[in-house]
């Protein structure tokens, strides 16, 4: 299986929808498109903290893994709750200032909610695939909440204890994101972040189980060699199959991809694989864009191709304040300029820690490939059809729904000794 968890917190300290509400007039959406804007600003921001955090880690021996829309959603949470300059900067941020405050939250929920419209169609194929995303905005009891809010968010607000009992409200809301990741996400929220100035959390969890379409034999695993650079090399568990899967070449990339999709193909593993030359990685993510992702898989092809991949497992934790400060969202995190009088008119709703945590594991049945090893020339037909594509040496993975073309996690594979590379347990 592929098992993929994540979860992000949004902790504010001390410092259908209802007329006017959410804006002076929310009777009526004004954008007809405002899904597929919704979305497109997703993915641009998907990119922004992915290269954010590549960069910022890149003197870490670190695997870099997280979830895009896990924390797209929490800010979502956050932006309905902005006013004022803080609304002007996270609409700027987000890329969503063609669209009002209620097209956005239809736009919000038709995504959150599309897997469950899948489920409940009796036309559509069983699926061996898990995909469980969910919301919470967590208040504290004497935080006096809009009516409006209560009743827009009455299924995922919840109101604690936060003043009088800080831990056991913290507990619960670890209750609830283990519960939604199945244990994958453990002690999201660390003893002592939230104490009795806690006046608001806003949490998303995802979690996807994902079997391959087609699955790697265990007895074709075995130890090879992964390098990590052109003079230093590791051993990895390296899984292998022959079959037909879709190929492409981005010359904007400077990489080979490839798509290993899960069971009822809603949901693919997009492997981004670079020439195996030190800092091929560097240049594929610096000029990695929403567009060009896009593009390069649209122009992907039907290959018979010898796929290899590493089995690993990777568990990320982060803490995104200042990433998603220097991304544009600092009025969020700023005691004097915070405005989410949206929610509560108290004034004293200002988010002081941005928590989050990811979990993969990669194995036969669940698992994601891809590699090369020429560099990329200037060309404008399909190259000769590979007949390999071996993936030891750096590269990234997208883990993206192309029903919904919503990228739902993000990562790169280059440090295995910093990744959990013995799978034997049962999971």
């Amino acid at each position: 299986m592929h098992l993929l968890a994540s979860s992000v917190v949004l902790l504010a300290a001390s410092g259908a929808v209802l007329s006017q509400c959410l804006t002076k007039n929310d009777s009526d959406a004004q954008v007809s498109n405002a899904a597929n804007i919704y979305m497109n600003a997703a993915h641009n921001f998907s990119v922004r903290v992915f290269k954010k955090l590549y960069v910022d880690g890149a003197d870490t021996e670190r695997n870099l893994f997280y979830s895009p829309f896990s924390l797209w959603s929490a800010l979502s949470l956050a932006y309905f709750g902005a006013e004022g300059d803080t609304k002007k900067d996270l609409e700027a941020a987000m890329e969503l200032t063609n669209l009002t405050k209620v097209d956005t939250l239809r736009a919000f929920r038709f995504i959150q909610f599309w897997d469950d419209v899948r489920k409940a169609d009796p036309a559509a194929p069983a699926s061996k695939n898990t995909l469980r995303v969910a919301n919470r905005l967590y208040f504290d009891k004497t935080e006096k909440v809009k009516e409006c809010m209560k009743e827009l968010f009455h299924n995922e607000l919840v109101m604690l204890d936060f003043r009088g009992a800080s831990e056991e409200s913290r507990q619960t809301i670890n209750n609830w994101v283990e519960n939604i990741t199945e244990s994958r996400i453990q002690n999201l929220i660390p003893e002592g972040l939230v104490d009795s100035t806690t006046r608001m959390v806003l949490a998303n969890a995802a979690y996807f189980k994902g079997t391959w379409h087609s699955q790697f034999k265990p007895t074709n695993t075995k130890m090879e060699l992964f390098y990590t650079s052109q003079s230093e090399f590791t051993f990895v568990q390296m899984m292998k199959q022959k079959g037909q899967f879709n190929f492409g070449v981005s010359e904007e990339l400077q990489a080979h991809l490839l798509e290993l999709p899960y069971i009822g193909t809603e949901v693919s593993m997009f492997i981004v694989l670079p020439p195996f030359k030190d800092g091929s990685l560097d240049v594929t993510v610096g000029n990695l864009t929403a567009r060009n992702f896009r593009a390069a898989v649209e122009a992907m092809w039907r290959v018979d191709i010898h796929v290899e991949v590493p089995k690993f497992r990777i568990e990320e934790s982060y803490e995104m304040s200042q990433t998603l400060s220097d991304l544009g969202f600092s009025s969020l995190f700023n005691a004097s300029a915070a405005n989410l009088n949206g929610f509560s008119d108290s004034g004293n709703l200002v988010l002081g820690d941005a928590i989050h945590k990811s979990f993969l594991e990669i194995n036969e049945e669940g698992a994601e490939a891809a590699a090369a090893t020429a560099l990329i020339t200037m060309r404008t037909s399909r190259p000769a059809q590979p007949k390999r594509f071996r993936c030891n040496s750096p590269f990234m993975y997208v883990i993206y729904d192309t029903m919904m073309h919503t990228i739902l996690f993000m990562g790169t594979f280059e440090h295995p000794k910093a990744a959990s590379l013995s799978l034997d347990k049962q999971v």
